[in-house]
C-alpha cells in the first residue's frame, strides 16, 4: 500500500461531497473549494441510520447503506438544483464503534547520517511497520501521522540529514463485509468515481489547530448512538474506548413523553439545553432526562475506567458534537466524579471543537445547514 505522507488526499479546486458517518447519522455536504478565495459550503444534510433488532454484521452493513443511499440521494438532486457541472471528488469520514484505529510506532538507528528521502522512508515503513492483518477485517486507512528525525519531530524530512528516525502509523480496519456493502452502497451513487473513506481520528489528528495546538489532549466524540474517548499525544493516538450512549439517548428520552414524534422531541430538548423553556416546560423534561443520566454516567465511566487501564486521561478535553446537545454532556463531563482518572486528577477541562472559528475563510450559504462534524471535513479536504 502506498502510504501518503500528511495527506489528505484531495481534489482541490473541483467540488466535493464530503460523508460523516458516525454511530448514529449519515450526514453529506457539498462544499467548493476557489483558488485564492473562500470555500463555499453548498448544502448539507444528515440522515439516521435507522436500525433494526438484528445487531450482526450482514443487517448492521445493510442499515448504513440505506443511509448512505438517503443521504446520497439528496446531495446528487441538491447538486443538480444548484447547477453544478464537471468533476467533483467524494470524500467519506468515518467513526464508529464498528471502525478500530490504532497507531504503530517503529524506531531505529541508522549506521551512518544520512539523507532522508522518499525512498528511504518507504523502506523503512515496510520493514519496521509492515501492513496488519486480522481475518475477516480489511484495513481501509493507512497514514503516516509522525516522522522524528534525531528525536524530534518534524513534518517536512525531507533532505535532512539524520541518523536515527522514527515513524508513526495510524491505520484503521473495519468488518470486510461492512466495507464491501459501503463501497457498494457509494458505487451505485457515484458509478466511476473514486471514494476516498478516511478514519475520523486521522483528520482530526491533521488539523492540530482545532485542539489550540494541545501537545496531549483526551478527544470525545459523541455521535448518535455511541461516544468514543481518546487519548492523544504528540499527534499520536494512544488509546480509544467505547461507551454506549450517544445524543439520540436524550432525543428519545423525551420522545417517550406521550409518543412525541422525533422533531418535536429534538425541538423541546433544544429548548430546554438552551434555557427557552417555561418553568413547567423545563421541569418535565429535566426529569425525563434523569432517567437516562445514570447510564451515561455507568458507560462513560466504564470507558475512562477502561483506559485507565493503560494510562491517565489528558486533563484537557476536546468535544466533537452537535453543538446543540453540548451544555448536557460538558457540564456532565466536568463533574469531579470523573477527575480521579485524569492525570492531574483535576476534574475535565472540557470544551467543543468550533472548526468554525479556525476557518473564517469557509462560508454557508443560505441552502447550507451549519454541521461542526461536517464542517471538519471540509476543512480536512481542504488541507
Amino acid at each position: 500500500m502506498n502510504v501518503p505522507f500528511f495527506s489528505s488526499a484531495a481534489s482541490k479546486r473541483t467540488p466535493a461531497l464530503i460523508f460523516d458517518i458516525d454511530s448514529g447519522s449519515v450526514g453529506v455536504a457539498i462544499a467548493r473549494y476557489r483558488s485564492g478565495k473562500s470555500t463555499q459550503v453548498l448544502f448539507t444534510h444528515r440522515e439516521l441510520i435507522r436500525f433494526g433488532d438484528k445487531q450482526d454484521a450482514e443487517s448492521l452493513a445493510g442499515y448504513i447503506a440505506e443511509a448512505i443511499s438517503r443521504a446520497g440521494t439528496k446531495a446528487l438532486e441538491s447538486f443538480g438544483s444548484l447547477k453544478l457541472r464537471g468533476n467533483y471528488s467524494v470524500h467519506v469520514i468515518l467513526h464508529a464503534p464498528w471502525v478500530d484505529s490504532q497507531s504503530q510506532r517503529a524506531e531505529s538507528i541508522l549506521q551512518t547520517e544520512t539523507i532522508i528521502t522518499p525512498e528511504l522512508l518507504q523502506q523503512f515503513m515496510a520493514k519496521k511497520i509492515p501492513e496488519t492483518h486480522t481475518e475477516g477485517r480489511i484495513q481501509f486507512d493507512r497514514h503516516v501521522t509522525n516522522i522524528e528525525l534525531n528525536g524530534y519531530s518534524t513534518a517536512d524530512p525531507y533532505k535532512k540529514k539524520a541518523q536515527s528516525i522514527a515513524m508513526t502509523i495510524l491505520e484503521s480496519s473495519m468488518s470486510e463485509y461492512v466495507h464491501g456493502v459501503i463501497n457498494n452502497a457509494f458505487a451505485e451513487l457515484f458509478p466511476n468515481h473514486e471514494i476516498h473513506i478516511d478514519s475520523f481520528l486521522f483528520i482530526t489528528t491533521q488539523l492540530p489547530e482545532l485542539f489550540k495546538n494541545n501537545d496531549a489532549y483526551t478527544l470525545i466524540d459523541i455521535g448518535g448512538e455511541h461516544t468514543s474517548l481518546t487519548i492523544v499525544n504528540n499527534n499520536t493516538v494512544r488509546e480509544s474506548a467505547w461507551a454506549n450512549f450517544g445524543t439520540e439517548h436524550l432525543v428519545r428520552a423525551i420522545s417517550k413523553e406521550g409518543d412525541n414524534p422525533r422533531p418535536t422531541a429534538v425541538s423541546e430538548l433544544t429548548m430546554f439545553l438552551s434555557d427557552m423553556c417555561t418553568p413547567a416546560q423545563c421541569k418535565t423534561i429535566e426529569g425525563l432526562l434523569s432517567t437516562v443520566e445514570a447510564d451515561w454516567t455507568r458507560t462513560f465511566g466504564d470507558a475512562c475506567a477502561q483506559l485507565n487501564k493503560s494510562r491517565k486521561l489528558p486533563t484537557k478535553v476536546f468535544i466533537a458534537i452537535d453543538p446543540k446537545y453540548s451544555s448536557w454532556f460538558i457540564s456532565r463531563i466536568g463533574r469531579i466524579d470523573f477527575g480521579h482518572f485524569t492525570i492531574t486528577g483535576n476534574v475535565m477541562d472540557a470544551e467543543i471543537i468550533m472548526p468554525d472559528l479556525i476557518a473564517p475563510g469557509v462560508t454557508f450559504l443560505e441552502t447550507a445547514k451549519r454541521d461542526a462534524l461536517l464542517s471538519t471535513g471540509v476543512l480536512f479536504v481542504d488541507k
